[in-house]
């Protein structure tokens, strides 16, 4: 069995580097083990966001919106990467189970590229 971070190096099809679906946090997991454990499993809504501007700074500037829906769009958990939070014991097998199948089915809103606010 690889490590995470050889899971990490994996590459797509076309041969870019690939963000693994493991590349979060523990808590994010463990949020999402609970909710499908109490069946919540309803549509969910995601922010991203800054809280607060750099100082010297008075606008933002948006960007990378294509490479984020290009995330999104291609999200799975690969074979390797569900066997490897098998290993942990951390997680039920339901709930691993449900990740080979979990992709992306929403829409993006977001501001348009390259516009200063």
């Amino acid at each position: 069995m690889k490590s995470l971070g050889a899971l990490a190096q994996s590459t797509a099809s076309d041969g870019a580097a690939k963000i693994p679906a493991l590349f979060t946090d523990r808590y994010e997991f463990n949020m999402a083990q609970v909710y499908r454990a109490e069946g919540m499993g309803r549509i969910a809504v995601f922010e991203l966001c800054y809280r607060k501007l750099p100082e010297h700074r008075n606008y933002i500037a948006v960007a990378g919106m294509a490479e984020a829906v290009e995330f999104l769009s291609g999200f799975r958990f690969t074979a390797e990467e569900c066997a490897w939070l098998r290993e942990r014991s951390r997680y039920s097998e339901a709930f691993v189970t449900s990740l080979e199948n979990l992709r992306f089915t929403g829409d993006v809103y977001a501001p348009r590229f390259a516009r200063l606010y």
